[in-house]
């Protein structure tokens, strides 16, 4: 047995404070807040921990903290990471 992340693709919004995630892609590329986040650096493939859930959605990716509403949060997919055992 090998120690790997093991990866659940679901909406950020679904995710518990704690975890950490991949940007997978957005639902709505054009819209104007999903625009902002890409311009900050919150694309594809960034890596990110949820910090809060409540009242908004704290995320952490490099050196930036944001703060999302739900609304955001709900066209963000992501692979959650999780660290436990697989066989390979």
């Amino acid at each position: 047995m090998i120690r790997k992340p093991v990866r659940e693709l679901i909406l950020l919004h679904r995710m518990k404070p704690g975890q950490k995630g991949v940007v997978v892609s957005f639902s709505e590329p054009g819209d104007s807040a999903i625009r902002r986040l890409m311009v900050l650096g919150f694309l594809p493939g960034e890596i990110f921990v949820l910090e809060r859930s409540r009242p908004d959605y704290l995320i952490r990716f490099g050196y930036t903290r944001l703060a999302i509403n739900k609304r955001v949060a709900s066209m963000i997919l992501v692979n959650k990471m999780t660290g436990t055992m697989v066989n390979r």
